[in-house]
């Protein structure tokens, strides 16, 4: 499980789980040397052999035991306080905390570094996550039509205009001046969903092998 140092102050500080660590590490350093050996036109030893289908089983354990069980409840989390205003009041510092928009060094990470990490990761974006637009999209090639991202992309920016829509109200009083602002955002939106357009459906519609069950008491 994941642990967390606590420092003279009290301040505690959380690390990504060791097992998950461990994996990513072996099974990077594992294709390394079965991309080297494939390249050669090598056959793979049985000693490379058994620890790919060792890390294959241990990944599965990684996604049923960490991964998945830490998105449903991070998910479930926001959604009950996004619900009831009396724990967005109770967790409103933690969640400044989780997101990052609280940091120790300010000159180091912008505010919410955190949340800024996660979503560029999760969209494959940013120096963090090795992007390269020469890697991900050489020049004269087309867009992957397997790239559900853009679709994810588009979800994202339908959800910002609509907290922009609502935050305006607190910000501008002119329904004309608001209009004008969201006709901005429109624009955007033509242009994500206009890259959305472009993912296979066939893609987004498979049926998965792990899903999410969200029918509980509370």
């Amino acid at each position: 499980m994941s642990k967390h140092i606590t420092d003279g102050e009290g301040q505690k500080c959380f690390r990504p789980n060791l097992k998950l660590r461990e994996y990513m590490k072996k099974r990077l350093q594992l294709m390394s040397q079965m991309d080297v050996l494939d390249a050669a036109g090598e056959e793979f030893s049985p000693e490379i052999n058994a620890n790919d289908r060792s890390l294959r089983t241990l990944k599965t354990r990684i996604l049923d035991q960490i991964i998945f069980p830490a998105m449903a409840d991070l998910t479930y989390f926001f959604e009950v306080i996004a619900e009831h205003s009396e724990l967005r009041m109770l967790f409103e510092n933690d969640i400044k905390d989780l997101l990052g928009v609280r940091r120790n060094n300010p000159e180091m990470y912008i505010s919410g570094f955190i949340f800024h990490r996660l979503l560029s990761s999760i969209l494959i974006m940013g120096k963090r996550s090795g992007y390269d637009i020469q890697d991900i999209m050489p020049e004269g090639k087309k867009i992957e039509a397997e790239d559900y991202r853009l679709y994810l992309t588009d979800l994202a920016q339908q959800i910002l205009y609509d907290k922009v829509d609502r935050s305006l109200l607190g910000v501008i009083d002119t329904p004309d001046a608001r209009r004008n602002v969201l006709n901005d955002f429109d624009r955007t939106r033509g242009w994500t969903k206009m890259l959305a357009h472009y993912v296979d459906q066939t893609t987004i519609d498979e049926i998965p092998r792990r899903t999410f069950d969200f029918v509980v008491d509370t």
